[in-house]
């Protein structure tokens, strides 16, 4: 009896240890992709502005991976990266990278929300933007929602606008539109502004343009790596 007592419970305050092991490392990423045909009217271009870059999720903390180019005495380029770990809530965050790889550098959160992450962008006002259809395939969770600005000034305004949501994203923190995902209770995942040909003040002809930003969850990462900057990061802030 005693060796049974004992058995179960070694093996409840084993399967504790493991259950408190996994999920202090349980670790959620996602990738994020942008797209911007941005209009220059002095020289009457379009230049694309595109890239992707990685954000993960770790307790109250996020960590943003960006992609970088090192150039070697030798004028070779390597790839790099910049850590750049913060609490939101808290308004703390230091960005790791090769100059100061161990203790990192101060930055304020909020202009960094706004400038990489494209929160706070505006994409939607419910004063402006007509709803005008919904698609969702059965068994999906995914759906896409199409607006119509009811007013356009000028060609900086989008013709029409699509914004798809996923229940599987709605925990992250990370949200284009706090308003429309409260609203349908999920997460927009991706946000696609139209933008038809069209004249500009000077009466030259703009092509048809698109912006667009998506993210997308991500399974097929270094955890180690990513988990040791997060330590980084709470080791330095106590």
């Amino acid at each position: 009896m005693k060796k049974a007592t004992f058995f179960t419970l070694f093996l409840l305050i084993s399967i504790g240890f493991f259950q408190c092991s996994f999920f202090a490392d349980n670790i959620e990423g996602i990738k994020l992709t942008w797209h911007f045909d941005i209009y220059d009217e002095p020289s009457k271009q379009v230049y694309v502005t595109e890239g992707s870059n990685q954000v993960f999720f770790y307790k109250d903390l996020e960590l943003y991976k960006q992609e970088n180019v090192f150039i070697d005495e030798f004028n070779r380029e390597h790839p790099d990266f910049d850590y750049w770990v913060y609490d939101r809530k808290k308004k703390i965050g230091r960005r790791y990278y090769r100059r100061n790889p161990e203790i990192g550098t101060k930055f304020n959160v909020d202009s960094f929300l706004y400038e990489y992450e494209f929160e706070n962008a505006r994409i939607y006002n419910s004063k402006e933007d007509l709803l005008i259809s919904r698609r969702k395939k059965p068994g999906e969770r995914r759906f896409t929602e199409r607006y119509l600005p009811t007013s356009k000034k000028d060609y900086t305004y989008p013709d029409s606008m699509f914004f798809t949501f996923d229940d599987e994203l709605k925990n992250i923190p990370i949200s284009f539109s706090k308003e429309l995902d409260s609203l349908r209770q999920s997460k927009i995942v991706k946000w696609v502004s139209v933008y038809n040909p069209t004249l500009d003040s000077k009466k030259n002809l703009i092509p048809a343009r698109k912006f667009m930003v998506e993210i997308n969850k991500i399974e097929d990462f270094d955890r180690k790596e990513i988990l040791g900057y997060f330590n980084k990061f709470i080791n330095t802030i106590k």
